[in-house]
């Protein structure tokens, strides 16, 4: 699934998130942004396997909410979806492992 605009207006919901036999079939959801990191208005603090330590990301163009309900789908690990960012020079992937806490910088 490709969300332009930030946001599927609730449509998240309806994506695979995989089953306990074959998570992997979990959808990827793609986010063209505006900027990836220093640039963003969205702060996200991510950690989980293969991050050596907490990183904080930011974002520009994805709306705070659709953010959560994708965290929110990723609750029940191993079931969940993958996330990609990318702006124009960048793209950045958020695999289901990977554990979430999302802040709306002023």
């Amino acid at each position: 699934m490709v969300v332009f605009g930030g946001s599927s207006c609730g449509q998240l919901i309806n994506v695979s998130v995989g089953t306990l036999e074959q998570p992997d079939r979990g959808a990827t959801v793609i986010y063209p942004v505006d900027h990836l990191n220093a640039r963003g208005r969205v702060k996200i603090a991510v950690n989980g396997p293969g991050i050596r330590e907490e990183s904080e990301i930011f974002l520009d163009g994805v709306d705070t909410q659709e953010l959560e309900l994708a965290r929110q789908l990723n609750s029940r690990f191993p079931l969940g979806i993958d996330l990609l960012f990318c702006d124009s020079e960048s793209v950045l992937a958020f695999p289901r492992s990977t554990r979430m806490i999302i802040t709306e910088e002023a």
